[in-house]
């Protein structure tokens, strides 16, 4: 690469040269070292450098210097300090200085700054330190925990993105873009940090995507190795530590399996497995390390989990980890105690792997007691490790590549409970259960269509099923008018494009919709005087249905349809759920479980909450909410019901009278807008319900229950929830997607409870969103009545 002499003289440090520049300084410093004995070459190799290298060569001299003078100082006093990382405050150009804590944006950056330094690197090492890298993780661990390092820092999206900007500020990007030199570990701009399962090309190189997420794995583990335990969550958590491995690769893999999991933590799990074996059982001298393949992949050893999400089967990357392990547990063996550290790792395509050590790490797998799936994931990570590190010139980077679409699961692949069953059958002497015999993949996404497409289907349903692609393939949607279904259809076509959803309306279009056979279940979110009717129509057609709370209008309607379900339906083994939603809300969820776990028997039980309903609010201008067919209950059916469930889910026993007192204030709301009631339960406890839309400032809720002596536990907004033990923790958190996901479960188990729908959740039944109802027409029946008491109709038979 020629240079011009004319270049000036720029005072910075090299971290701030424009990339050529430094790409000059290298290339000078790389030309001193082909042959020492001839000053010929040194003196054109001088001439090269850049004027600022050889005062940067006399800085680094003296930084070497006080380092070792430092590591002998350590080694002195504490032999078993090895490589210990600095502390937030000390990590000057990685780590932001800030008191105490460091956000979740600074962290990025730092790790986003520490990437593009490996990319740079040059060198004919076959090492590589990754130090400065480590010591982000290792911020981030303290910062935000183990949690917020993988599905924060390091989210792909964010991540990938602060690395492309910081690559531009930096001049990186154009260099990349059009050259290669030898050595460096990337070429490619649209690959700088790659993501196969978005498109990307698999490059596995030192700057990419790839190669970063297993060095969070190392440095994980190291941290893990050093100090015994990790964080969690971010300092006043309250979700604890982990203080060992088995318990870290638990909560690594229930975050693969969640619907939004991010591809990092498959690498994570790679990483963390073959640095904890080079830990702690360096050279594998006991052979295969079976005990620690049973404890940490359990019943991955034998089948496995497809996630759709991230189109890879979870039991085969935890049985691969297995084989790279193998890999560097004897590799890193053969090299200096310095090299064992996750801080020093293999320089991609720069180290030769002997055949001697290839032959050894072979045998590991070929003397183990290994099933078909573990053996050939042992060979399969050594040869893939072996691949990956072997020195070539120049390296090869491209391994394979992504059509940019999920492959889906193999026509034979079989998940953990189909590996389950065909075991037990074959124990009981039976015919054996294959793939294609079982049922549909339990594993696979529920193929659903949303019938509606009004402010509750944009609001709620749509985030929930765009959120989770692993768990719903979202076919068509109906509604009533095209304009609706069309502009909802668009929205998940552009959320996932590499999936087919179709607009239909009107009679026609439904009638097209439930008569085709590649949708199992509807989502309906349709007007509540309307919805009965179409729910029949569906479960006709042969679909499970979720529908909107509550069951009916009335409970005599609610009631009627019930026992049609009961009776045509549920034999059929088809679902009804209704997607009620507060009894899968943390307030109330951990509200009942205080009251159960940290007091004595409920003696009282008191609750209320404050809405407030503007003149002009959207859900005003809803004509079937404002115009109901139920009469002056009016937004009670629709709203209140929510609190009402939370109130019977927090009670130890049914409500079964109440006294009330319903009034209207409001001259711009229809029918009643403030209930107050007096409630007895049927376990003997008294309590008190009020809701009101009146409240111009708005609320939330507050309850109060005692056991009559000195339990008492409490909500109140601002503080938060007081247990029994005057314990006071946050609670909250939307329950809407836990009724998606336990719906689509219901759908997976149909049919195993004899049709009788033992097996679904009670959450979520018509029969348990009806009782809701029949508590507010109690309270209609009192207030009509002059505040008489009147029973709640909990048998619902009418």
């Amino acid at each position: 690469m020629a240079y011009h002499a004319t270049t000036p003289r720029i005072r910075r440090p090299l971290g701030l040269l424009p990339y050529a520049d430094r790409l000059r300084c290298n290339a000078g410093r790389d030309a001193l070292m082909v042959d020492g004995n001839n000053n010929n070459n040194k003196k054109d190799a001088a001439s090269q450098l850049h004027p600022w290298c050889p005062r940067l060569l006399v800085l680094s001299a003296t930084i070497l210097v006080v380092m070792l003078s430092c590591y002998w100082s350590n080694r002195n006093a504490n032999k078993t300090m090895t490589l210990l990382p600095p502390s937030i405050s000390n990590l000057h150009h990685i780590i932001p200085q800030r008191s105490r804590t460091t956000s979740v944006e600074e962290l990025r950056h730092a790790a986003a700054s520490a990437s593009i330094d490996l990319l740079l690197q040059t060198s004919t090492s076959p090492t590589l330190d990754v130090g400065p890298f480590c010591d982000v993780v290792d911020a981030a661990i303290d910062a935000v925990g183990i949690r917020g390092l993988l599905r924060e820092v390091f989210e792909t999206h964010a991540f990938r993105r602060e690395v492309e900007t910081l690559a531009r500020a930096q001049n990186v990007l154009p260099g990349l873009a059009t050259t290669f030199e030898e050595h460096h570990m990337n070429v490619y701009y649209e690959n700088l940090i790659n993501e196969p399962t978005l498109g990307g090309n698999h490059f596995h190189c030192t700057g990419c995507m790839w190669w970063l997420r297993h060095y969070v794995g190392a440095a994980i583990a190291d941290r893990l190795w050093r100090e015994g335990s990790l964080n969690l969550e971010a300092p006043g958590g309250n979700k604890g530590r982990i203080d060992n491995a088995t318990a870290f690769l638990r909560e690594l893999q229930d975050l693969q399996r969640r619907p939004d999991s991010d591809f990092v933590t498959v690498s994570t799990e790679h990483a963390f497995v073959w640095h904890t074996l080079v830990l702690t059982r360096p050279g594998l001298k006991d052979g295969y390390p079976m005990d620690l393949l049973r404890e940490w992949c359990v019943d991955y050893v034998d089948a496995g989990i497809w996630s759709y999400n991230l189109d890879t089967d979870l039991g085969r990357e935890c049985r691969h980890a297995f084989g790279h392990g193998i890999f560097y547990a004897v590799a890193k063996a053969s090299l200096d105690k310095e090299h064992q550290s996750a801080r020093v790792q293999f320089r991609p395509h720069m180290y030769d792997t002997s055949k001697e050590l290839q032959d050894k790490m072979f045998k590991i797998c070929n003397d183990a007691p290994l099933n078909k799936l573990t053996m050939t994931e042992c060979r399969g990570g050594i040869q893939h490790s072996i691949d990956l590190l072997q020195k070539t010139n120049p390296p090869i980077l491209s391994m394979s590549r992504s059509k940019g679409k999920n492959t889906g699961p193999p026509k034979n692949f079989e998940t953990i409970d189909m590996f389950k069953a065909r075991n037990k059958a074959e124990e009981a002497g039976g015919k054996v259960i294959n793939a294609k015999e079982s049922k549909p993949n339990v594993d696979s996404p529920l193929r659903v269509a949303m019938m509606g497409s009004g402010i509750w289907a944009k609001m709620s349903h749509k985030p929930i099923l765009q959120r989770n692609p692993n768990v719903f393939d979202m076919k068509a949607v109906w509604s009533r008018h095209m304009e609706g279904a069309a502009s909802l259809a668009s929205d998940f076509q552009k959320k996932l494009p590499q999936r087919n959803c179709t607009a239909y309306a009107g009679e026609e279009g439904l009638a097209s919709l439930l008569g085709r056979e590649d949708i199992d279940a509807i989502i309906m979110s349709l007007p509540l005087d309307l919805q009965p009717t179409y729910v029949f129509r569906v479960l006709e057609s042969g679909k499970h249905v979720l529908s909107e709370k509550p069951t009916a209008g009335t409970t005599k309607e609610g009631w009627e349809a019930i026992q049609m379900y009961r009776e045509k339906y549920r034999p059929k083994g088809l679902v009804w759920a209704v997607a009620e939603d507060y009894r899968y809300n943390g307030l109330y969820t951990e509200t009942a479980r205080a009251v159960r776990e940290t007091m004595g028997p409920m003696k009282t039980l008191d609750f209320s909450i404050q809405m407030k309903m503007v003149p002009g609010s959207f859900w005003l201008k809803t004509e079937w909410r404002a115009k109901s067919s139920w009469g002056d209950l009016g937004f009670f059916i629709d709203g209140v019901v929510h609190f009402v469930s939370g109130f019977r889910f927090i009670a130890t026993s049914q409500p079964v009278a109440v006294r009330a007192n319903l009034t209207s204030n409001l001259d711009y709301m229809p029918g009643y807008d403030s209930l107050h009631a007096i409630v007895e339960f049927g376990d003997g406890t008294n309590g008190t319900f009020e809701a009101s839309y009146t409240n111009a400032g708005g609320g939330a809720e507050e309850i109060f229950a005692s056991d009559g002596r000195d339990g008492n536990v409490t909500f109140l907004p601002g503080s938060g929830l007081t247990d029994g033990k005057g314990t006071s923790t946050k609670v909250g958190g939307d329950g809407k997607p836990k009724v998606f996901l336990s719906f689509a479960k219901d759908c997976k188990n149909a049919g195993e409870g004899g049709g009788n729908g033992s097996n679904d959740d009670s959450n979520i039944t018509p029969e348990q969103s009806l009782l809701d109802v029949a508590f507010l027409e109690a309270c209609l029946e009192s207030s009509l009545a002059g505040g008489q008491m009147r029973e709640i109709r909990t048998s619902l038979r009418l």
